[in-house]
């Protein structure tokens, strides 16, 4: 999970960093994320999708013409 951190942690983090300066965000896991998230120390960030990978429509496609009649009725 990713936050942004909202306020300065003094002291170190579990693993022995630092913990980054308001605005800066950081990767924890779920459980941290929350908890940091609910004290209102931090504030997830969303997750950015990646853009789908489809074909550009070709502008160049030709379209099928349907014939038109002879406009003679009956």
């Amino acid at each position: 999970m990713r936050v942004r951190m909202l306020v300065k942690i003094s002291g170190g983090r579990g693993d022995g960093t630092d913990w980054p300066a308001p605005g800066e965000e950081l990767e924890v896991d779920g459980v941290e994320g929350r908890h940091l998230c609910a004290a209102g120390l931090a504030q997830p960030v969303a997750e950015e999708r990646a853009a789908e990978s489809r074909p550009a429509p070709d502008t160049a496609e030709k379209r099928a013409v349907k014939p038109r009649g002879t406009g003679q009725k009956g």
